[in-house]
């Protein structure tokens, strides 16, 4: 989650950052109005990160762009409750920076209640992180479904933990909660889109060491509370566990020839090497994102929100 304070960014010409920290950004947006008009959403919602960084023109422009028909927005500032009203939840519980999430057992009186849970970062500004996603899987009924909306790539100081979606999918994986949907939303600032990507385990992993771009990245993840489903046990890493049962082939050396000798020449004279690196490393980024960030969606979210 974005915290709700002014950050201080300082440059030699003084203060940068604009804005506030929030939970609920109009990057969400689409997950939310896409999942609405898919299979409409009834019953208890909970909400996790309950302040919004946008008003009804945004939402009613985003909702309009997507073909989902809201309800009249009831007068005044839109808050949280009022958008997931809308988004067709008969009733809202808001949580919002208070700890609750610390501790592993939420009150007698929300245990199994909700139709859909969302956590939108809460838990990545949370200490314990285990407990935040036990704490929000005892709220879900049975047959409900858990959201996480968690902040990945580029949210430095924004939240305590980053993280990459195969940790949700390992995580729920082992505790028998079916994914409904595992996916990144990719906001580039600049161009003022958010695309929705594609992702499994693995499809990342030749971008995962400085491989990605200069865009703010986040997870989509939703699960479904089975009767199976189980809550506390520890996952183990499935890179690994692949790695393992494919007996951990080496990555092996290069056979030489000439395109090693070339590099033995090239690396004699430095200036040529980095400039043949940087060139080099540039197309080969280029390369590997657009085999690995396969885009499923792309969203104006400037247009909606008048920055463009």
């Amino acid at each position: 989650m974005r915290e709700a304070f002014a950050p201080v960014c300082r440059s030699p010409r003084g203060p940068v950052c604009k804005g506030r920290f929030v939970a609920i950004e109009a990057t969400d947006l689409p997950f939310l109005l896409e999942e609405a008009k898919t299979r409409s959403f009834a019953g208890e919602a909970f909400v996790a990160g309950g302040r919004l960084s946008f008003d009804k023109a945004v939402l009613q422009a985003a909702a309009a762009h997507i073909g989902v028909t809201l309800p009249a927005l009831p007068e005044g500032a839109l808050t949280a409750e009022a958008l997931f009203r809308a988004l067709g939840f008969s009733n809202v519980s808001i949580l919002s920076g208070d700890g609750a999430l610390d501790r592993p057992e939420p009150s007698a009186h929300l245990v199994g209640r909700f139709a859909v849970v969302f956590d939108f970062g809460e838990s990545q500004r949370t200490f314990r992180l285990p407990d935040a996603f036990t704490h929000l899987g005892r709220l879900v009924a049975p047959g409900g479904r858990l959201v996480h909306v968690a902040p990945s790539a580029n949210n430095m100081d924004a939240v305590w933990y980053m993280l990459s979606p195969t940790l949700l999918h390992d995580h729920y994986r082992a505790n028998a909660w079916p994914l409904e949907r595992l996916n990144l939303m990719r906001h580039d600032p600049r161009a003022g889109t958010a695309e929705l990507l594609a992702y499994e385990p693995g499809l990342l992993y030749p971008v995962s060491h400085g491989g990605l771009d200069d865009a703010v990245y986040s997870i989509v993840c939703m699960v479904r509370h089975e009767p199976g489903s189980a809550l506390g046990r520890i996952p183990q890493q499935s890179f690994y566990e692949r790695a393992w049962d494919a007996g951990m082939p080496g990555a092996g050396a290069s056979g030489g020839g000439r395109a090693e000798a070339l590099k033995r020449l090239v690396r004699k004279n430095r200036l040529v090497y980095r400039a043949f690196y940087n060139l080099a490393m540039a197309r080969k980024k280029r390369d590997l994102r657009a085999a690995c960030l396969k885009p499923l969606a792309q969203y104006p979210v400037a247009l909606w929100t008048g920055e463009r």
